[in-house]
């Protein structure tokens, strides 16, 4: 008789590349891919609700969806085929498909909606470029303004604040032909031939001759320490060469000149004034991380009307942290390349807990002027799951396709410019010190952490909690039972910078002894430090106990 052998297929819908999924099917035969759900309306800027209808390939697929950006699950919103949602304001719309418990992969819509008043002003400032050749360009850029195009089909301006390139040493500083051409091609490719082009030197841009030599003279400027000043829209831009600021006489005489000049005009008492500057002010966004040119603080104290724009840090604009208000408004741009978040935390990835504070996402801020305001969009170009390290290597250049694209990384931000003096202008800042959330995140209710896979590598698990702006990282502490010692005392990000944002938590617990007897507790934090109720559970650990040996008082350990 011919044996029979049984094939035992594991089918893992992998929903989210840095966790562990809930979703895991054991089936005895083949179960077919389920492709992820589509939505009949693109990703993109709207004037009016709209009316969105989803659908899957895969037969009899079931499709979930969230309206918060968060992972949808089994538990989740479900679609209804004759029920289109409508969506009536800016939204990120996370869609998932399942059948037999196996799992599309994720993908997020992002409806931007505004009203029907018309911008005075459009224009998308990114950083941090940071291209090395046509391959690590090319795709990513094709998908970058395809992006851009769908929220600004015909912006004013893109303005790119520094670190175009990856580095100045050897051949690098060449490389600045290679992004003008990327960017070249794509405003040919998109229509976009009134868009202007603004560029402020970066630390990695070699020197402002290099850029010169690369860029069109309308890109940059023919001034030969790199700072400058152009219109765009009728609206004052200052591009500055923030590598020497602090210590450029003439550049900061210069601008404050210019300035004082703009402001003794009555008109322009409460207009935007754009200042560029690669590196972040001191004490300014997200604390200052990275930050330097602490004379600017000096030389823009008495304008309200400005606001900053920079890079540098990579810093992410999820964070609330990336706009800052005190006597000017400062904004974070994020990164084009990769995004960091503050050191000193640990992240979830494939290859289990690390030390990690850079994802391999893009973001811009895509900016309107209005008359009295100025509205702020957070996009992320590429938000999708993923790590910057794959075997070991730097791998924070994904290509597309990108389920992500376009998806926003928070509420939009409002800033006022209304009154004539300083003191009005400065009465209607929000984002201040003061202002600061002190909204605390909360679990749902009867929510519980649970322990499993005690038998090797205990693996933490738990239902993510809620946040008026988003849960920054959560403190786990695991304490054993018999003296209260604590053995783990962590700090792990909820991967807020993902989109779909992973619905449930799974932290690996290394390092425990077998046999024994913990207790874990877990408390979200928020990025301002408010703190949520701790949610805790005790468990026993499997495997081997540990050996007991003597120490040096006698006493057995």
């Amino acid at each position: 008789m011919t044996r029979k052998i049984l094939t035992l297929i594991i089918a893992i819908a992998v929903v989210c590349s840095a966790l562990p999924v809930s979703n895991i099917t054991f089936a005895k035969e083949n179960i077919e891919v389920v492709e992820t759900p589509k939505a009949s309306e693109p990703s993109g800027r709207y004037e009016n609700k709209k009316v969105v209808s989803l659908s899957t390939k895969t037969k009899n697929a079931h499709i979930y969806y969230t309206l918060d950006g968060t992972l949808p699950n089994k538990n989740s919103n479900k679609y209804k085929e004759n029920k289109p949602l409508i969506i009536t304001k800016t939204t990120n719309l996370s869609v998932i498909a399942m059948k037999k418990g196996v799992s599309s992969k994720p993908a997020t819509f992002a409806y931007i909606i505004k009203t029907k008043e018309k911008p005075l002003l459009q224009f998308v400032a990114m950083s941090d470029v940071h291209v090395g050749s046509h391959e690590m360009g090319d795709a990513r850029y094709e998908s970058f303004f395809d992006t851009i195009a769908s929220i600004f089909p015909k912006p004013d301006a893109i303005l790119s604040v520094g670190d175009m390139i990856n580095d100045n040493g050897n051949d690098k500083p060449n490389d600045h032909k290679i992004v003008k051409e990327i960017f070249q091609d794509n405003l040919k490719r998109k229509n976009m031939t009134d868009t202007k082009i603004q560029m402020a030197i970066g630390n990695h841009d070699s020197t402002v001759a290099k850029m010169q030599e690369h860029y069109p003279a309308e890109w940059f400027t023919n001034q030969k320490n790199g700072y400058y000043e152009t219109q765009i829209g009728g609206y004052y831009f200052f591009f500055l060469n923030g590598n020497n600021y602090n210590s450029d006489t003439a550049q900061r005489n210069w601008l404050k000149s210019r300035l004082a000049e703009i402001k003794s005009d009555p008109k322009n008492s409460n207009k935007p004034i754009f200042v560029n500057v690669h590196q972040p002010i001191s004490n300014t966004v997200m604390d200052g991380q990275q930050a330097s040119n602490p004379n600017l603080n000096i030389d823009l104290k008495d304008y309200p009307q400005v606001i900053t724009l920079s890079g540098h840090s990579h810093l992410n604009t999820n964070d609330d942290r990336s706009i800052y208000q005190k006597d000017f408004t400062s904004l974070n741009l994020g990164s084009m390349s990769y995004i960091e978040s503050d050191h000193g935390y640990q992240a979830v990835t494939e290859a289990g807990l690390a030390g990690r504070f850079e994802f391999p996402v893009s973001q811009a801020l895509f900016i309107e002027v209005y008359k009295n305001r100025v509205e702020v969009e957070r996009v992320a170009l590429n938000a999708d799951p993923g790590d910057v390290y794959e075997g070991g290597k730097w791998s924070a250049e994904p290509k597309p396709p990108f389920n992500s694209a376009g998806v926003t990384t928070g509420e939009k931000w409002v800033i006022e410019l209304k009154g004539e003096t300083i003191e009005e202008i400065k009465s209607n800042f929000k984002y201040t010190a003061a202002n600061r959330n002190k909204v605390a995140p909360q679990f749902k209710r009867n929510s519980k952490v649970k322990v499993e896979n005690l038998d090797a590598v205990p693996n933490l698990t738990f239902l993510q909690a809620k946040d008026d702006q988003m849960v920054h990282h959560y403190e786990v502490k695991v304490t054993k039972e018999k003296n209260g010692f604590v053995v783990e005392n962590l700090k792990v990000f909820s991967n807020y910078m993902f989109s779909p944002i992973p619905d449930n938590m799974n932290i690996p617990l290394e390092g425990l002894d077998g046999q024994t007897n913990y207790k874990v507790e877990v408390t979200a934090v928020d990025s301002y430090g408010n703190k949520s109720s701790s949610i805790q559970e005790a468990f026993k650990t499997g495997g081997t106990p540990p050996e007991i040996t003597p120490i040096e008082d006698g006493k057995m350990q």
